[in-house]
């Protein structure tokens, strides 16, 4: 046996003495189930992030592209019913000159006006809206003659154009359905007059026969 420095006995035989630490159990390290690495944890979370917010661009773009859409359909819109103002501004002249050759009298009401015109329109397409592609989708001509019914509803005047009391107020021709939302123009149509005039009539300005009201 020796004496230490501080004057307790130690046993040189037996050796230096062990303490056993008694440590709780890993929840992560219990059979049947492995640990999770943080780093594998992370990636999940940054993958989900990154997905939702490319979803939220995807929807933003969504939004962005049917914003334009109806911007670029406005737009179109109000140029073709320009160009049927047009038209229909280039067939009163041309119902004008035949008057002018016939003492008066405009073509009958139910003849065939693209073919009781044809000597005093230079361009057969002035027969057809720009915007009547969905009530009408077979238009076609043959020989520059057109065998199809036109995107104008046509209305004539009893007697000749002189003898009418209120020619400002005459429909004389008109956007076929122009007052149903299946028209042409969906919200309305132009209507011309007997004196030559043209104005845009909305939907409710139109009778229940799609006649404008005059």
């Amino acid at each position: 046996m020796r004496i230490n420095r501080e004057g307790a006995s130690t046993n040189s035989e037996s050796g230096p003495r062990h303490h056993k630490e008694i440590h709780a159990p890993d929840p992560l390290q219990l059979p049947g189930k492995l640990p999770v690495p943080a780093s594998t944890s992370r990636r999940d979370s940054l993958a989900l992030r990154h997905a939702a917010q490319a979803l939220v661009y995807c929807c933003l773009a969504a939004l962005f592209l049917v914003y334009v859409f109806q911007i670029w359909s406005r737009g179109t819109e109000t140029a073709r019913r320009k160009v049927c103002r047009s038209q229909l501004h280039h067939l009163g002249l041309a119902l004008q000159m035949y008057a002018d050759d016939y003492d008066g009298m405009l073509p009958p009401g139910d003849g065939f006006l693209p073919r009781d015109l044809r000597a005093y329109v230079e361009d057969p397409a002035w027969f057809f809206c720009p915007s009547d592609d969905v009530s009408r989708p077979f238009l076609r001509r043959s020989r520059g003659e057109l065998l199809t019914a036109t995107s104008y509803t046509y209305r004539s005047p009893q007697g000749s154009v002189d003898a009418q009391p209120e020619v400002a107020s005459f429909a004389l021709m008109w956007d076929t359905n122009g007052g149903i939302a299946t028209g042409a123009h969906r919200k309305g149509g132009n209507v011309l007059y007997l004196d030559g005039h043209l104005q845009w009539l909305p939907s409710r300005f139109w009778s229940a026969a799609d006649w404008p009201w005059y």
